[in-house]
């Protein structure tokens, strides 16, 4: 068949019509692909960011880890073959490369409209896998806390506690860590393509591949954030937890909730945030919250109960911060920041002094101030945070709303009333615990000594134990509150600077104290933070005028009020010299503080209106004498002198046939004591004479005050007692009825004294012993054979041994099984000469094993201890010490704990001398010591 030229030009045009034409409009068009191709990846990396910011992991089965990495791998195919394709058309080239460009143009096209087609339906989750959290602007303080979380989530722990009192801060701090984690996350949404440096060495298929791109391991696959709002129960944190996942629970009931939330945590590397987890026993586990690798649990709570318990039943490992209040420095740079340079800064250093460090307190107050330029303005919001706090409308709406919380959650109306008692002791070092509850006794607000209340109250944190400064945790020596933290027990910090303890010894009295180091006990006090005190003079009504609560002052005292009306009143360090004649008028006083006044004496006439007062509090006052008008104290039921001046006990003191608590602790001038004034006192349950008097006698030989007075007491409970007389020590030992209720025993300058065993075996309730100045012994045995059935358990007990020149210190056989001996929390041995070689020895067993003796022991102090060269035979673990003196010790060579022990060691006091000569096998040890 014979074809023309005719035939052929048309089969030519044709050809370039429908194929050539085509191609060139192709690629003259290219620019446009390009544009097109450049829209739709945009699109589809707004949908991969979305994807990312909001796409759960239980949500990669529905094919959203597989889409994810298909699409990085276009975008990275584009890039690569175009590295300018995202931000300007391919240009140049003739016409054949561009028609070449223009069909991948067509393919990568085809690609990404079947990607923005195929995105995965109902992934995406109504809230991002972070969300930001709304905080307060001003943070201060709190750096080194948020570091330790971010550590604690790169660590093994799966959980962290975090306690403290309302308003320290616990809240923001977590917000603070959440809205770091989110500005990671953001930034890391942000991105791109990670596809170029991602690792998918040991991934097997697209979906793994996909889920790294959608969930990075260095991330959380979900944050889960619950405020306070959301964690008032079980189920509002088990809807909470759902919502967040998505989830619709089909039960409220709290089982089925959980196996529903775990099967969705499973898969999922989460990290569950809870603020203010206050109520007991509560189980994670029982809410559905399961154990994932990675996955981390945050909780925050005002009770160390809680804490503890959450943590040990949650998981075996778990990390605990204790947030305080913030140190001077932070405190006074919140407050200040808020301010911007208007404070007056006399006025201003008293209230920061004044709000404790608390920082809920110091924004409150500052925002109040920072208008505000008059002196007359900041010296009345001074009077008023100091004695009216109802006037500052600013505590009411956040401070006050913030502290009730825990005081609103006390079960007992009882527990209540007793916390605003405690209102009346101010100060760092609080005041002791076993004095708070017999006041409480004497007002009737008890009608035992209620150990339940003192715990109802430090576990809701209205209280706090006073941590003596050899046990203080250095986990928050960075941030801790140095309002906290004093010297003088149930005596404000200040007054060893101004007040009268301050020449309590310039005369040369002699000062007994539990310890050389430490200063006074008060690991047994308590204490009230300043901003709670504001709160509970908040809750007294000012029409009654019920309380007058004035201390730190210049001496003067409250000029407005009703006096007659007044119950109770504290003017502890206040400074007074004279008794302020207003108390007079006080008709139905009830509770009366005059504790650390410098007060020589009390006026006859200011007890003769005083029918109605139960608790009077003389202690650390300049008081020589009571006037014997004392005795028309007839309701009297708490009499504390301890630590004053006095020189003789009144001989109107028997009358108060109604005292059940009389302290006269530490008054070591007092020498006379009438005959029959103590034995007088027939309701009298605890009488505190350690460091006091001294002089029993058993007969009248001598003149002293006999023994037998106190066995006339048949309803006492507690005695502690100075003894300076080997007959008088031998007579209450062989007293059952003294010997078993003897807490604190003081023997002194005892003469004639040639052995004795420390404790006696019926001493069962004995928990401070001190040894002083027995130069005539010989034999001392430590310890006793008595178990724990008879020993009062394992109460802490103290011991001290002091100016002992000749004195073998036996310490009893089977240590392990001595539970006096293994109850020991503080020991001290000084100047017992007698000790030669090793400290412990004459230990019965038959079988050679390492004997763990100490374990409680947590202040060890050794001074003047020429011939000593070893504690014991072996090294000891002191897996409690926290302080650890040795003094003049030159044949002691080598530490006494083992490698691995003493792991709670905050403190050595030492010579360099000795420090650098160290011997033996403990150099690691050593070295972990050295920042000590």
């Amino acid at each position: 068949m014979s074809c023309g030229i005719g035939d052929i030009l048309r089969c030519v045009v044709y050809l370039f019509k429908d194929e050539v034409l085509p191609r060139i409009r192709d690629a003259n068009a290219v620019g446009d692909k390009f544009d097109e191709l450049r829209e739709k990846l945009d699109n589809l990396n707004d949908k991969a960011k979305t994807m990312r910011r909001k796409v759960y992991p239980n949500e990669k089965k529905k094919g959203a880890a597989k889409w994810m990495f298909q699409v990085a791998q276009l975008q990275q195919q584009v890039v690569r073959r175009y590295p300018d394709i995202l931000d300007r058309r391919p240009t140049g080239g003739n016409i054949l490369s561009r028609y070449q460009a223009g069909r991948e143009a067509d393919k990568w096209l085809d690609k990404a409209k079947r990607q923005l087609n195929s995105v995965p339906d109902d992934v995406s989750s109504p809230e991002d896998r972070i969300v930001h959290c709304n905080m307060a602007r001003n943070l201060v303080g709190i750096d080194s806390k948020v570091k330790k979380l971010k550590k604690f989530v790169k660590g093994p722990s799966m959980i962290m506690g975090i306690c403290g009192m309302a308003g320290v801060g616990k809240a923001t701090l977590v917000k603070k860590f959440n809205n770091d984690l989110y500005a990671d996350f953001t930034s890391f949404v942000d991105q791109e393509n990670r596809f170029p440096e991602q690792d998918f060495s040991e991934c097997s298929n697209e979906e793994e591949k996909g889920r790294l791109l959608l969930f990075p391991e260095d991330h959380f696959d979900v944050v889960i954030f619950l405020d306070e709002e959301k964690t008032t129960s079980e189920d509002v944190i088990q809807q909470d937890i759902a919502n967040r996942l998505g989830l619709a629970l089909e039960s409220k009931e709290v089982t089925s909730a959980a196996e529903a939330i775990s099967k969705a945590l499973e898969s999922v590397k989460f990290l569950i945030i809870m603020v203010d987890l206050n109520y007991d026993d509560l189980d994670l586990k029982h809410l559905g919250i399961p154990h994932n690798g990675g996955s981390k649990v945050i909780f925050t709570t005002q009770k160390e109960s809680v804490l503890n318990q959450i943590c040990s039943t949650f998981s075996a490992q778990s990390d605990k911060m204790h947030l305080r209040c913030l140190e001077w420095p932070h405190a006074w740079r919140l407050f200040t920041e808020i301010l911007q340079g208007t404070a007056n800064e006399r006025d201003a250093s008293e209230i920061v002094k004044r709000c404790g460090g608390l920082p809920i307190a110091l924004e409150a107050i500052a925002n109040r101030m920072e208008s505000k330029n008059h002196e007359q303005e900041w010296s009345r919001t001074l009077y008023f945070l100091e004695a009216k706090p109802k006037q500052i409308d600013e505590l009411g709406r956040t401070v006050i709303k913030k502290l009730k919380q825990p005081y609103v959650r006390l079960k007992q109306d009882g527990s209540k009333t007793c916390f605003r008692y405690c209102a009346l002791f101010p100060g760092k070092r609080g005041i002791k615990r076993d004095w708070l509850m017999q006041y409480w006794r004497g007002e009737g607000l008890t009608k035992d000594l209620d150990f339940g209340r003192i715990t109802d109250l430090t576990e809701a944190s209205l209280l706090e134990r006073v941590c003596p400064k050899e046990e203080e945790d250095d986990d928050d020596d960075d941030d801790g509150n140095d309002f906290c933290r004093g010297r003088e027990s149930h005596v404000d910090d200040d007054s060893s600077e101004e007040g009268y303890d301050k020449s309590d010894n310039d005369d040369g009295d002699e000062i007994y104290s539990i310890g050389g180091a430490s200063g006074d006990d008060d690991e047994d006090n308590v204490k009230m933070h300043s901003m709670y005190r504001v709160f509970a003079l908040f809750l007294t009504p000012n029409r009654n005028n019920h309380f007058v609560v004035q201390t730190h002052g210049d001496g003067a005292v409250p000029e407005d009020g009703d006096w007659k009306k007044v119950t109770r009143i504290s003017l502890m360090m206040n400074d007074l010299k004279s008794m302020c004649e207003k108390i007079t008028q006080c008709e139905k006083l009830q509770t009366l503080v005059l504790n650390g006044n410098n007060l020589h004496d009390i006026p006859p006439e200011i007890w003769y209106n005083m029918s109605y007062l139960k608790v009077l509090d003389l202690s650390s006052t300049a008081i020589e004498e009571l006037p014997s008008e004392i005795e028309r104290l007839k309701e009297l039921v708490c009499l504390n002198l301890y630590k004053s001046k006095l020189k003789k006990l009144p001989e109107g003191l028997k009358h108060l046939k109604k005292l059940g608590f009389l302290n006269l602790g530490y008054t070591t001038r007092l020498e006379e004591i009438p005959h029959n004034v103590i034995s007088s006192l027939e309701k009298l349950t605890v009488l505190i004479m350690y460091a006091s008097y001294g002089a029993w006698d058993v007969d009248s030989s001598d003149g002293g005050v006999k023994l037998e007075e106190l066995e006339k007491l048949r309803v006492l409970e507690e005695l502690a007692i100075t003894v300076e007389k080997e007959k008088v020590l031998k007579k209450l030992c062989e007293t059952p009825q003294l010997a078993k209720i003897t807490s604190q025993l003081l023997i002194r300058r005892c003469k004639g004294i040639h052995s004795f065993q420390l404790p006696q075996p019926i001493m069962s309730g004995l928990r401070l012993a001190r040894v002083v100045d027995c130069y005539d012994l010989n034999l001392l045995e430590i310890g006793n054979p008595v178990r724990k059935g008879k020993t009062g358990g394992t109460q802490e007990r103290k011991l001290e041994l002091k100016g002992l020149p000749m004195a073998n210190i036996k310490w009893w056989d089977n240590l392990s099984e001595n539970m006096w001996l293994q109850s020991l929390t503080w020991l001290s041995i000084t100047s017992c000469r007698g000790i030669k070689g090793q400290l412990i020895m004459g230990i019965s067993t038959t079988k050679k094993r390492k004997v763990k003796i100490f374990g409680a022991l947590r202040y060890f102090e050794l001074h003047d201890l020429p011939e000593l060269d070893r504690i014991y035979d072996h090294l000891l673990d002191f897996p409690s010490l926290r302080t650890f003196k040795v003094v003049q010790c030159p044949k002691l060579k080598a530490l006494p704990f083992t490698e691995d022990g003493a792991k709670k060691l905050r403190r050595i006091y030492c010579e360099k001398c000795w420090w650098d000569e160290l011997q033996g096998e403990g150099e690691n040890l050593r070295n972990r010591l050295k920042h000590l």
